[in-house]
């Protein structure tokens, strides 16, 4: 067999994973989240709960979503009389739509560091996605 094949069958997704990962609050607003992807040169990251589990995906992809219906975002910044409970005063707070939950990708797919970089872009093809999460199960 030629060994460029041999080789490209025998690589694993260890052998090609990025090892610098870049991790995105839930919580953050999209600007902020559109900043550490510029910063760390990335055009896409794992979304991450209060308890640093993995709950999504932002990428590139969700960005230009989000200009496309940028219509929705129309009530950002506008100002809301809230109370918290009844009997409680009322207070002043500001709308924000605009957070990386209501523009992730919910569905994560992932691999482990051992398997085969074949089944990974398979699996890659199949879902029409572009990133898996590299899960270590140690």
């Amino acid at each position: 067999m030629n060994s460029a094949i041999e080789r490209l069958l025998n690589l694993r997704v260890a052998d090609v994973m990025s090892s610098k990962v870049v991790r995105i609050s839930e919580d953050d607003q999209m600007s902020t989240a559109a900043a550490i992807l510029d910063r760390n040169d990335v055009s896409g990251a794992p979304v991450v709960d209060e308890a640093g589990q993995c709950v999504g995906i932002i990428s590139s992809s969700d960005f230009e979503l989000r200009t496309a219906h940028s219509s929705d975002l129309q009530e950002e910044g506008k100002e809301v009389l809230v109370q918290d409970a009844p009997g409680e005063p009322y207070h002043i707070e500001s709308i924000q739509r605009d957070h990386v939950r209501d523009h992730m990708t919910n569905v994560v797919e992932s691999a482990s560091p051992e398997t085969p970089i074949m089944d990974a872009a398979r699996a890659m093809c199949k879902e029409h996605i572009h990133r898996l999460v590299v899960l270590n199960c140690e």
